[in-house]
């Protein structure tokens, strides 16, 4: 990975913005807590 100093010219050395780091983290941890609804579902019907 590249080391990029802050500021806009980081995003035009390719770094992504705030906004896409936050969106990024966000969508992981809907796809984490939808597979863990998952798992909790299968488990439930695994045991009954």
């Amino acid at each position: 990975m590249m080391r990029i100093s802050g500021g806009s010219r980081a995003i035009s050395q390719g770094a992504a913005s705030t906004v896409q780091m936050t969106d990024a983290v966000l969508a992981k941890l809907v796809r984490q807590s939808a597979l863990a609804e998952t798992h909790a579902e299968l488990a439930e019907v695994s045991h009954k």
